[in-house]
């Protein structure tokens, strides 16, 4: 890990510019998953903070008792359907809302993302 570590700082140090972390959500459940979704996003969720985050732990984190966490919706809401769609062959009248179930969220544990 130390080297990955040095070399992140090392890019970062490069473009003056601290990177974000994208890739599988929970390698546990991607592992577990019979279909494997990548996700591919055209820029990273960001208000524009320089500071190293990662969109893994943020993603995995989406999951509120009232749905999605505010201010992730727009982006997120449309991805939960279609993962829950594809992963559980629902058809979108019959997917719930992430405001009423909010476990269905827990799907995108199950995949991948990647920001280019």
């Amino acid at each position: 890990m130390k080297k990955f570590d040095e070399q992140t700082a090392e890019i970062a140090r490069f473009y003056d510019k601290s990177p974000i972390f994208d890739g599988i959500i929970d390698e546990n459940e991607y592992s577990k998953s019979k279909i494997k979704i990548l996700w591919i996003l055209k820029e990273a969720n960001s208000t524009g903070e320089d500071d190293v985050w990662d969109l893994r732990e943020a993603i995995g984190n989406l999951k509120t008792e009232f749905g999605i966490k505010k201010g992730w919706e727009k982006t997120f809401r449309k991805i939960i359907y279609v993962v829950n769609g594809i992963s559980k062959g629902l058809e979108w009248d019959n997917i719930p809302y992430a405001s009423d179930e909010p476990d269905i969220i827990d799907e995108l544990k199950k995949i991948a993302f990647i920001n280019i």
